[in-house]
């Protein structure tokens, strides 16, 4: 038995993937779909209408936990997967990083905020850690000066279902190698290290600093930053120290805000409405 269980494109394309395919009967694919799944599209495709759609089985989580010949796949799936309950021990997981860095929570976010350059997705074996689990494959990509969380998010979802689709043949025949992460560089962001209901830009920084942040807190469908109450939708550093203290409006032009940091003056174009 195959389980896709998550949410978006990812997890959907991975069962649509199966079914097209014909890797698998489709009796043999069930589904567990996360909580938030109301069965409606939005931004992106809702797993559990396709599941509907197509007739694949959705199950709870705990009606897997004593099948022994379980394929597992945790495709953006909601919940803390309790290894030590599951009879298989063919659980997988694709992670929205290069593990070891960046285990847990926004992953859209952190690597931008870093100002990384590189970042990646990683197919992993399901521990009882949290995202720690011995790592099967990866693949990296760049990441752009113009690239927003948004934008990250959409790569992972593509990136994530190739990696998904070039191991699942080694992953179900079991001929696959894993490698134990390494802690050197590993890191770990929780729920709690962004503050997505009370986000603030924090101005006393350099230019490149701040429009990290601008793109980092960028995706549409959920928020964008904010001054003085307007959505900030674009952002440039322009070429002319700051004379102001950090944060300070120097002129505004409409919905053209020129505003100071520690460096350089940047130029915020904002959105029509206040909030």
């Amino acid at each position: 038995m195959i389980c896709i269980a998550g949410k978006n494109s990812i997890a959907l394309n991975a069962c649509r993937w199966l079914l097209d395919t014909g890797q698998i009967e489709k009796s043999e694919v069930v589904a567990c779909v996360n909580r938030t799944d109301r069965g409606v599209d939005g931004f992106q495709p809702s797993y559990k209408a396709f599941c509907q759609a197509k007739g694949v089985e959705i199950v709870a989580l705990e009606a897997l936990y004593p099948v022994e010949d379980l394929i597992f796949f945790s495709l953006e799936y909601d919940r803390i997967i309790p290894v030590k309950k599951f009879a298989s021990k063919q659980l997988f997981n694709i992670h929205f990083s290069l593990l070891p860095k960046y285990r847990g929570m926004y992953t859209s976010a952190w690597p931008i905020l870093n100002n990384e350059k590189v970042s990646g997705v990683s197919l992993h074996e399901i521990d009882e850690g949290i995202d720690t689990g011995n790592i099967i494959a990866q693949k990296a990509f760049k990441l752009t000066e113009a690239m927003t969380a948004r934008d990250l998010y959409f790569t992972y979802l593509e990136y994530g279902f190739s990696l998904f689709k070039a191991n699942f043949q080694k992953l179900t025949s079991g001929d696959y190698k894993s490698d134990k992460q390494s802690e050197v560089d590993a890191s770990y962001y929780a729920k709690d290290s962004i503050d997505y209901q009370n986000l603030r830009l924090n101005f006393n920084c350099k230019s490149y600093e701040l429009l990290s942040q601008i793109r980092a807190f960028t995706f549409k469908e959920f928020q964008l930053p904010t001054i003085e109450g307007e959505d900030i939708e674009s952002a440039k550093a322009l070429n002319q120290r700051s004379c102001l203290a950090p944060g300070e409006i120097a002129s505004r032009d409409g919905n053209r805000i020129i505003v100071a940091t520690q460096d350089l003056d940047v130029e915020l174009c904002l959105g029509a409405q206040p909030r």
